[in-house]
C-alpha cells in the first residue's frame, strides 16, 4: 500500500519549493491526501499550523519538520519557540550540512540532512553568453550583500546593466528581470557569464546549485558556509570588491577550465538535488522509523 504523505510549506506557484517535493512524490508512487496521512512533512520553519493538524487526525501520523535555516540575526525569530515545536517531530531534517551544523549548535538537536529540489536548468544549448553578470534570489536581506555587486561593477568601472537581475525584489540597479518562469529562468543561466552569489549566509544557496547544472560558473565568498559547502574551492573569495573584482578577471581569462569544473559539479547535483531524490531521502527516514517498530 502506498504511503499516504500531507505536506505543509509557503506557496507561489514559480518561487515555491513543495510543489517541487510534491512532484516528486507523485512520481516515486506516493499518494498525496489532505487528511489521515501516514507521513506529515513540512518545509517551512515554525510548525503552528501542523500540529494543530495532526491533534485532529484520526491516528497520529509520523511527522518531520524540515529547517531551511536558522535565522540568528533576526531579532523575531523565536529560537526558544522552534525548539519546543522541534521536540513534537519524529524526525528534523536539514537542506545542507551548515544547516544541520546551525541546528546542533544553536538548539543541540540531531538533524538528517535531505537537501531541497532545485530548479530543472540544464544546459539547453551551445551558446555565446549575451551578459556578463546574473544575480537569482532576494536581494533585500542583509545577509545577501547585494550592495557588494554593486560596489564591485563601480570599482571595475563596469556599466550596471552588465547585470540581470531576477527574483521578487527589484534593487532598482541592473537589468530587472522580475519574478520569471522555470524556462526564462534557464536561458538567463545559459546566457549569463557568471552567476553572483555574494551572501554571507545561505541554507543552500540553490543559484549555485542551477547555475552549475547550466555549467555556467558562480562566485561565492568565503565567510559562506553553504559557498564553502557546495561550490568548487576556485569559484570562492573574499567578501570585498576588490577580490571580487580579481575572481572575476581570473574566472574571464581561464573560461573553458572554469566551465569544465562547472560541468564536473552539475553533473553530480542534476541527481543530488532532484525532486525524486529528495523525496527518496524524506521516505527513507519515515522507512527506518517503520522497521524499527518491527525489529525494536
Amino acid at each position: 500500500m502506498a504511503i499516504k504523505i500531507k505536506c505543509f510549506g509557503w506557496r507561489n506557484s514559480q518561487l515555491d519549493q513543495i510543489s517541487r517535493i510534491e512532484s516528486g512524490f507523485k512520481e516515486l508512487g506516493y499518494e498525496l491526501v489532505d487528511d489521515n496521512p501516514d507521513l506529515v512533512y513540512s518545509n517551512n520553519d515554525f510548525y503552528d499550523d501542523i500540529l494543530d493538524f495532526t491533534k485532529k487526525q484520526e491516528k497520529r501520523p509520523f511527522i518531520i519538520f524540515n529547517i531551511l535555516d536558522l535565522q540568528l540575526s533576526n531579532p523575531n525569530y523565536d529560537l526558544v519557540k522552534l525548539k519546543e515545536q522541534l521536540f513534537q517531530a519524529d524526525a528534523i531534517t536539514a537542506i545542507s550540512k551548515s544547516t544541520q551544523k546551525q541546528i546542533k549548535d544553536n538548539l543541540g538537536l540531531d538533524s538528517v540532512v535531505i537537501y531541497n529540489p532545485s530548479k530543472p536548468t540544464y544546459l539547453f544549448r551551445v551558446t555565446q553568453k549575451t551578459f556578463p553578470f546574473l544575480f537569482v534570489g532576494r536581494n533585500y536581506s542583509h545577509n545577501k550583500r547585494f550592495n557588494l555587486i554593486k560596489k564591485t561593477l563601480k570599482l571595475a568601472e563596469w556599466p550596471e546593466h552588465y547585470l540581470v537581475v531576477c527574483g521578487s525584489e527589484n534593487p532598482y540597479y541592473g537589468q530587472y528581470e522580475g519574478i520569471v518562469d522555470d524556462e526564462r529562468l534557464n536561458y538567463l543561466y545559459n546566457n549569463a557569464g557568471i552567476v553572483l552569489l555574494l551572501s554571507s549566509n545561505e541554507g543552500i544557496g540553490l543559484s549555485f546549485i542551477e547555475a552549475l547544472q547550466t555549467y555556467t560558473p558562480v562566485i561565492g565568498c568565503s565567510d559562506c558556509e553553504a559557498a564553502k559547502e557546495f561550490l568548487p574551492e576556485c569559484m570562492i573569495c573574499n567578501p570585498d570588491p576588490d577580490s571580487i573584482r580579481s575572481k572575476i578577471l581570473e574566472i574571464k581569462e581561464n573560461y573553458d577550465y572554469y566551465r569544465q569544473v562547472a560541468f564536473e559539479k552539475g553533473i553530480i547535483y542534476k541527481e543530488q538535488f532532484s525532486a525524486e531524490s529528495v523525496c527518496k531521502r524524506i521516505i527513507d527516514i519515515y522507512n527506518i522509523h517503520c522497521l524499527l517498530h518491527v525489529f525494536p
